[in-house]
């Protein structure tokens, strides 16, 4: 699509779906909607969207600080959602149907570059911010918007920039080779120059970058590699594994890479699959008591269907395995050796604003990492077992597998 120059293929339809039983569909809306945690949910996501979730992790030691160098800087503490509120909010949307109404678009009036209109996600500017050193919520709005206009991931691009930074920090990439850019930390006009740069493919070094996590420290070289916070071609770019395992895990394993919202899980591969909103998960389980028994119910509802939450996870651990299939026959990947983070993370120990060292043990991941492998059905290698495969009715991948050896 890219090379065509097409950002987006939009289809609008005309007609409503048809819901088997719109009442009780309706009445499982509402038990959604105005049980205690979901009106809890609601007032939090309305009024600050995503921005209590970036300084709440940064206090926590859960989020990126300069390439992951770091536990907190100084610029952690300017993400102050009091102060976007009144200074730059001006209301607030959401997807349709949707109670909580998460997106809060600003208008920046005073900033150097002119007025900017933008909504702040921790999707799209959560791999910059203190990844970049930039001063959180006021240099947010202008690269967040010239991201969206230039159809970049705002996650992997924050992470290709953080990464160019530290290579540039260090004398690996120079000035020169940028086109004059001064790409030193937080210096946001030289973010959005090289923004436009990889966008563009304007010199060699911003062309390399654009290949992103997967190709580009290959393709660089000079001993780049070490400094890039990938995991399996996808950038670790918002999160700090060190401050979480169960997210270190999450990132790790994850058969599509490093997605912090696919973090591996069979019920977001559920979730994802159902078309929902993986921000509701946490609350649509605390709800309906677990993620399956609540699509089972809205399912029976919409389509007329009459599943158990049984019949709904067997469902989610065949997508979840299929996934992992396709991703063991399409790619090189051999999960002992691939679903891991980069030795920064083992071998580095960065500290909280309190304080607290932060570092993973590698011992405790790997233990970690098997003891997920088993719960979810595969072996200790990572590989789906053949007598999971068949209890999920998954025959059919066995041939395509075996011949490689993937299958445990």
């Amino acid at each position: 699509m890219g090379s065509k120059n097409l950002k987006a293929i939009a289809v609008s339809g005309t007609k409503g779906p048809k819901i088997a039983n719109p009442k009780e569909a309706w009445s499982l809306y509402n038990q959604y909607c105005k049980s205690s945690h979901g009106v809890e949910f609601k007032y939090g996501e309305r009024r600050w969207g995503h921005m209590t979730s970036m300084p709440s992790r940064y206090h926590a030691g859960t989020e990126g600080v300069k390439n992951k160098q770091l536990g907190w800087h100084e610029v952690c503490a300017l993400n102050n959602p009091v102060e976007y509120e009144q200074r730059y909010k001006v209301w607030r949307d959401g997807c349709y149907m949707c109670h909580a109404s998460c997106r809060v678009p600003g208008f920046q009036r005073d900033g150097p570059w002119g007025p900017v209109v933008s909504e702040i996600r921790h999707d799209n500017y959560g791999g910059f911010n203190a990844n970049t050193l930039t001063r959180g919520y006021n240099d947010a709005p202008p690269i967040v918007a010239l991201d969206n206009e230039l159809g970049l991931d705002g996650e992997d691009g924050g992470g290709i920039v953080a990464w160019a930074m530290e290579l540039y920090d260090r004398g690996i990439i120079t000035q020169n080779e940028l086109g004059g850019i001064d790409l030193t930390w937080g210096n946001v006009p030289s973010i959005l120059q090289l923004l436009k740069k990889i966008a563009y493919r304007e010199g060699e070094i911003p062309r390399i970058l654009g290949e992103g996590h997967k190709y580009a420290p290959k393709l660089l070289g000079r001993g780049s590699e070490k400094y890039c916070m990938g995991s399996k071609g996808v950038g670790i770019t918002s999160y700090e594994p060190r401050g979480s395992m169960a997210d270190a895990i999450g990132l790790a394993v994850s058969q599509i890479g490093a997605h912090h919202g696919n973090r591996g899980a069979p019920e977001r591969v559920l979730f994802d699959s159902l078309t929902m909103c993986t921000f509701h998960l946490s609350t649509f389980k605390k709800v309906f008591e677990s993620s399956t028994k609540g699509a089972a119910l809205l399912l029976n509802a919409i389509c007329g269907w009459n599943m158990t939450s049984d019949d709904v996870k067997r469902i989610q651990n065949r997508n979840f395995m299929l996934e992992r299939s396709y991703s063991l026959r399409e790619g090189e990947y051999v999960p002992r050796c691939d679903d891991t983070l980069p030795d920064r993370f083992f071998e580095e120990t960065i500290f909280t604003k309190y304080g607290k060292p932060l570092v993973l043990e590698r011992t405790k991941f790997l233990q970690e990492r098997e003891r997920r492998y088993k719960e979810w059905g595969l072996s200790k290698d990572g590989l789906p077992i053949r007598a999971t495969l068949k209890e999920l009715g998954l025959d059919f991948v066995i041939p395509e597998l075996d011949p490689a050896g993937h299958v445990g």
